[in-house]
């Protein structure tokens, strides 16, 4: 089997943890479901009452291999050996394996192995750096327009090019559509409708440093971008997304009109207020998709009860109606805690740094308990970016620069060797269990080291005498 035919195969049975494989030996074959944690040792071991004994004392030792290659070390696994479902291995002696291939013309090896190369280029990947190079222009575009002039000229120009995309993004009715590229231009229009809106009234300038006026606007102008997309073939959670993203920043915005804050604790409020919603996000989203799980029967009479046939068009609609409420409060949860920790970083005192380190670390174990990946991955992206951006920005001191590094080294180690796992490999139900009771700690600690952050506590001192 050549490296391009076993490529195109599937790694293992999705949803199963497994590869079928075909073992081929000297009295016939079989097809096995081998685990792809399962090394090649624990298999021969598993096959042994069925290997035949060449040398009639018991002694022979086996080895599996694929055509051409060499034998299978025995700690291999088929995860760490790359073995697709589907593939053949034959069954040898470990002292008489399989010779490899040999070419009797060298070009057409050469030509053969060149193109058996798992790097080579690929028509789909045309497409993929297309889509790269679009972005790049787009930033290109973003970076020119606010150097098109002062005053309100950027602001102008750039929701003209928001509105442009915002249309060329719903009118495409190329079938089949080309999502990618829809949600590309899509996102690429909030986000020129943002900057519009954030330099409409100070220019340029106002990117930098903008007021809660200019978050106002920048959040109007994207909602604005984002309901004309929802009548697109767009998926609906990016202009959801937008709009949740769009609320939040508007919330910092409203606390700093209404309260004396500052800007690290307006949103740190808003940031602490959506992780603790989080946790009733499931209900939520069940009550607004208007799903409703009967409850447990007690006795006969009630299991009688809900008993009515429901489409199944209408439970996979609704189902996706509760995927993208669940999506977009993960998404825009983690953007918040991101800027609220990243702000936090930069203030002095221990709470500040310390409400930043326990929003990521909350971010981090709600993600465990999140099976969609645009719930899962938001929050582990954002509870990460979260804590580097404390390790990196956190207290000026000698002690916590080299802690920061030991950690962060620790961390890129950790989870480097963490990659080498198999996907589907499970932990053990204790660190489950720990997780949940992790995840209820760090959410009550929130709320006290807000009000420590917002100076609740010095002024109940300071009325008390």
């Amino acid at each position: 089997m050549t490296a391009a035919a076993s490529a195109s195969r599937p790694p293992f049975v999705p949803g199963t943890g497994v590869v079928r494989l075909t073992v081929e030996g000297p009295r016939g074959r079989a097809d096995l479901a081998v685990p792809v944690a399962t090394t090649v040792s624990a298999l021969l071991l598993a096959l042994g009452p069925k290997l035949p004994d060449e040398q009639g004392d018991g002694s022979t030792t086996w080895t599996l291999q694929r055509l051409g290659e060499e034998p299978l070390a025995p700690d291999d696994t088929p995860y760490s050996a790359g073995l697709r479902h589907g593939e053949v291995l034959q069954l040898r002696p470990a002292h008489d394996p399989l010779p490899g291939f040999a070419f009797d013309d060298a070009a057409d090896g050469i030509a053969r192995t060149v193109q058996g190369r798992s790097d080579r280029w690929r028509p789909e990947l045309t497409r993929a750096i297309t889509l790269v190079v679009a972005c790049l222009a787009l930033g290109g575009l973003a970076a020119a327009v606010l150097r098109t002039g002062a005053g309100r000229a950027p602001s102008v120009v750039a929701g003209c090019v928001a509105v442009l995309l915002a249309l060329a993004c719903v009118q495409d009715h190329r079938i089949p559509p080309d999502r990618a590229a829809r949600i590309v231009a899509g996102s690429a229009a909030c986000l020129f409708a943002a900057l519009g809106g954030i330099t409409a009234l100070h220019g340029s300038d106002a990117l930098l440093s903008p007021d809660h006026e200019d978050v106002l606007l920048g959040s109007a102008y994207a909602v604005v971008i984002a309901l004309l997309l929802f009548g697109g073939r767009l998926p609906a959670l990016l202009p959801a997304a937008v709009c949740t993203v769009a609320a939040l920043s508007a919330g910092c915005a409203g606390l700093l009109m209404a309260r004396d804050w500052t800007v690290a604790q307006a949103v740190a409020v808003v940031a602490v207020s959506a992780v603790l919603l989080g946790h009733w996000m499931p209900w939520m989203a069940l009550r607004a998709a208007r799903l409703r799980v009967p409850q447990l029967p007690h006795d006969s009479e009630e299991l009688q009860r809900d008993i009515a046939a429901e489409p199944a068009e209408r439970i996979v609609r609704r189902v996706a109606v509760a995927e993208v409420w669940l999506g977009v409060t993960a998404i825009g949860t983690a953007a918040v805690a991101t800027v609220a920790s990243g702000l936090l970083a930069h203030q002095d005192g221990w709470s500040a740094t310390t409400l930043a380190v326990v929003l990521g670390a909350a971010m981090l174990l709600r993600a465990w308990s999140q099976l969609g990946a645009w719930q899962r991955g938001p929050s582990l992206v954002g509870g990460a970016a979260s804590l580097t951006l404390v390790a990196v920005y956190g207290p000026v001191s000698l002690f916590w620069h080299i802690a920061s590094t030991v950690l962060l080294l620790a961390a890129a180690v950790a989870l480097l060797n963490a990659a080498r796992r198999p996907p589907t490999a499970r932990l053990l139900p204790v660190w489950g269990r720990l997780g949940e009771i992790l995840e209820l700690v760090v959410a009550l600690a929130l709320l006290p080291l807000l009000l420590e952050v917002l100076g609740a506590y010095a002024s109940v001192r300071s009325m008390t005498g």
